[in-house]
């Protein structure tokens, strides 16, 4: 019998799995807000935060509400969510030099793209970043969780649309289930 998964272990098996529902829609060109809120509105009930999580954040959302200015993510990320938000499928962009993208990050972007703008969409890599140290948390402590979010880059990298978020915490949930099974 296996154990029950930890709430922010379960909580980025729920944000893959639904991230791949939506890859799998926008590969047939159906990814449309009716089908994209239920399921993040099942990942938000699923997380149900702490107080203390959410006051610890306060800080990370401050500085995630700041517009987009990276280059990357102007040029290259933005219009491939803007592209995925309009047509609901997955088109190659002629007028970006690199038009094919992670998909995951990027389709996980579009729902909060399509209801509350660019700046919106840097709350998927806060949210990656919080559930990463969520999940250092749970295996190896708060010195683990702090270091993580401590540093610099970390907390600028979950401040914008890049798709290094999704690559920590899917790579470092994956290193936990193998070091458990």
């Amino acid at each position: 019998m296996m154990p029950a998964l930890r709430p922010a272990l379960r909580a980025t098996l729920i944000l893959a799995v639904v991230g791949q529902l939506f890859v799998c829609a926008a590969a047939f060109g159906i990814l449309r807000p009716w089908i994209t809120w239920p399921l993040a509105l099942i990942f938000v009930l699923a997380l149900r935060p702490s107080w203390k999580v959410l006051v610890a954040a306060l800080p990370f959302v401050a500085l995630a509400l700041y517009p987009p200015v990276a280059f990357d993510e102007i040029l290259y990320h933005l219009p491939f969510i803007e592209s995925l938000a309009q047509t609901g499928g997955f088109r190659v962009l002629a007028d970006v030099r690199f038009g094919i993208f992670p998909q995951l990050h990027e389709v996980l972007c579009t729902p909060l793209f399509a209801a509350f703008g660019d700046t919106a969409t840097h709350f998927v890599a806060l949210a990656e970043v919080l559930l990463l140290a969520g999940v250092l948390y749970e295996k190896h402590g708060f010195l683990a969780a702090a270091l993580c979010v401590g540093s610099p880059i970390v907390v600028q990298l979950g401040t914008v649309t890049y798709v290094e978020c999704a690559l920590m915490l899917f790579i470092g949930a994956a290193y936990v289930c193998l070091d458990e099974h």
